[in-house]
């Protein structure tokens, strides 16, 4: 009875799915059930996941210049994922920032109940400064995949079903001077010194490109990047570079930078090239190459568990509501390959259908191809 108890509790908290806007208060969010299949050469058989995940988001503005967040996502989990893992509650139930805004519903040996707070911040805007206090998206990246200057809130390329992507405690201060041109600064509330990350950067326009000049501390480095983003005739150019100096003087700095070149074609095809290299990281080895993609906690670091990378991404609307999208990975040290592919569906107003395959695999005299996942959602 206290898991059904806990199931409404949850699904109480998903009452205000109904939009609702008004001059000061708005509110919305979605449902979604997802169905995963997963199956490989060290995967004991198939193994099946289930997956409920509501999202609520509320935002009030007090007035013109004030405005306060809280959003939150209560998930679900059923399967052999938890089955299997007697340790699965304490993988999910985690929370890096200042304060723990994760909450464990329930946590029974075949279901796992999860509500987590991932934005709770107040904003002050004006036309020169916009402060932001509190659980937040810093999001520095310019790239749409690979940001070594996602300083504050890295996250997975594996993980495709967290669109918003993870928030950060922190504070952040921005200050337009002058035309297009600002300057930006944010520091973290670390659980622990060692996660403590402090950067300022400036975006200035140079000729037809926007160029953003990094630097601060990460962790236990001190970091400086420049990123830029523009065209080339009618295809897009962006980058990003970061130099990661090891304060304690280790041989652990490490130079990375992250490039890439998008299309979109007259047929509405869009395709994206990109690379991305990182010096002197932790090797892996080729047998661990896949299995160490798969279970990466990725940081502005050490974005990919190999020193080279390539990606091509791809996205084409078959008709107006029908829209597929692949994506797929490559690292030459190790022939190690990832590849996700996806179509998405929309059955009415409000609901999608979407289907997603993964591929995990290295190659050396044979293929290996330690598991796969299928999801529908």
């Amino acid at each position: 009875m206290s898991v059904i108890r806990s199931i409404l509790i949850i699904c109480l908290c998903s009452i205000p799915l109904v939009t609702l806007s008004q001059d000061k208060l708005s509110v919305d969010g979605y449902f979604k059930l997802m169905q995963t299949t997963s199956f490989g050469n060290e995967v004991d058989g198939t193994q099946w996941d289930y997956l409920f995940h509501n999202r609520t988001n509320i935002r009030y503005r007090f007035n013109d210049n004030f405005r306060a967040a809280v959003e939150f996502r209560n998930r679900i989990f059923a399967g052999n994922g938890v089955t299997d893992n007697p340790a699965f509650s304490d993988l999910v139930d985690t929370d890096p920032g200042a304060v723990d805004l994760s909450f464990l519903i329930f946590d029974t040996d075949d279901m796992v109940g999860l509500v987590q707070v991932d934005r709770l911040w107040v904003e002050y805007n004006d036309d020169n400064w916009n402060v932001t206090l509190g659980r937040q998206r810093v999001n520095w990246g310019i790239n749409l995949f690979w940001n070594n200057h996602d300083l504050f809130n890295t996250y997975s390329l594996v993980e495709f079903d967290y669109e918003e992507r993870p928030g950060s405690d922190a504070i952040r201060v921005t200050r337009m001077v002058g035309d297009e041109q600002w300057v930006e600064a944010a520091v973290n509330f670390p659980s622990n010194d060692s996660d403590l990350v402090a950067a300022v950067r400036y975006a200035i326009p140079l000729g037809s490109y926007d160029v953003k000049f990094l630097g601060g501390i990460y962790q236990d480095d001190i970091v400086a990047g420049l990123g830029w983003e523009g065209n080339i005739g009618n295809a897009g150019f962006k980058g990003e570079t970061a130099y990661f100096h090891a304060a304690d003087e280790s041989d652990n700095s490490v130079f990375s930078i992250s490039v890439s070149a998008d299309y979109y074609f007259p047929s509405r095809l869009f395709i994206l090239g990109g690379y991305l290299y990182q010096g002197n990281i932790d090797a892996v080895s080729a047998g661990d190459g896949a299995q160490a993609l798969i279970l990466l906690r990725p940081s502005a670091k050490e974005l990919m568990p190999f020193e080279h990378n390539l990606i091509l991404n791809a996205g084409y609307p078959i008709t107006p509501i029908l829209n597929s999208g692949l994506t797929a990975t490559w690292s030459p040290d190790f022939n190690a390959t990832f590849i996700m592919g996806s179509l998405m569906y929309s059955l009415a107003d409000n609901w999608e259908l979407s289907f997603f395959g993964q591929v995990f695999g290295w190659y050396d005299s044979t293929f290996n191809n330690p598991v796969n996942g299928v999801y529908l959602r």
